[in-house]
């Protein structure tokens, strides 16, 4: 479970990415919970193939033996003994919805939501996602928000702290929700600007969240943190 006492960081499962994982103390794993993007395939030239075997790849494409490409990675993950939460969006086809209500149905450990700061001030957003919930077979109770703003215009940032105290506090779903978490970055899309060989840049996520946590009011909650690690939003 996620609390904002916990870090999630979004990960695309680069060898860097689970070395730095793996070689982290005990105390910090336990309060890291990774969110993991499956990447793109490499392609191997030589061979003339994908490197890897299970993407993001169009809505329509199945595994060999037929089964949905998420739930193919529950399957093979639950069968070596590991156990996650599935994470979809308001936008995924029936197809990836009914997926994660499969596995929800074996393992039951919720699922968690997506969304965007556009998403969460929608006036029909407590809606869409009670219905989604219904669909999925998931609690309210069992969900886990990530609120992605992905790389939003940080300046000024005081419009922007109230702008998302106005969506914490606006919405049932986010009050009653398992968990809560913002999820931001600032990491250039290039560093080919960067002129010294070691060069400091603020992390602007990081910043807007203590922000943000200073101006929350008391009777709203407070979420937890993540971002996109060394990545940029593409």
């Amino acid at each position: 479970m996620v609390t904002p006492n916990y870090y999630v960081p979004l990960l695309r499962w680069r060898m860097g990415e689970y070395q730095a994982l793996e070689k982290l103390s005990e105390f910090c794993k336990g309060r890291t919970v990774p969110l993991i993007e499956v990447l793109p395939p490499d392609y191997d030239f030589e061979l003339r193939q994908p490197k890897k075997h299970i993407v993001q790849i169009p809505a329509a494409t199945r595994m060999g033996d037929g089964r949905h490409p998420l739930t193919y990675l529950f399957d093979e993950t639950r069968a070596v003994g590991m156990r996650h939460a599935p994470v979809t969006a308001l936008d995924r086809d029936s197809a990836y919805q009914q997926s994660v209500a499969a596995i929800h149905a074996i393992d039951g450990r919720g699922a968690g939501l997506r969304c965007t700061l556009d998403e969460v001030l929608d006036p029909d957003f407590d809606n869409n996602v009670q219905s989604l919930l219904g669909r999925l077979g998931v609690a309210l109770s069992g969900l886990e928000i990530l609120l992605d703003l992905q790389s939003p215009a940080y300046d000024p940032q005081d419009n922007l702290v109230a702008i998302l105290i106005s969506a914490l506090s606006g919405s049932s779903v986010l009050a009653g929700a398992r968990t809560v978490t913002f999820v931001a970055t600032s990491f250039p899309s290039s560093l080919a600007n960067l002129q010294m060989p070691m060069e400091f840049l603020p992390r602007r996520e990081w910043i807007l969240y203590k922000a943000l946590v200073a101006a929350l009011p008391g009777d709203v909650r407070c979420p937890g943190f993540g971002d996109y690690a060394i990545a940029a939003v593409t």
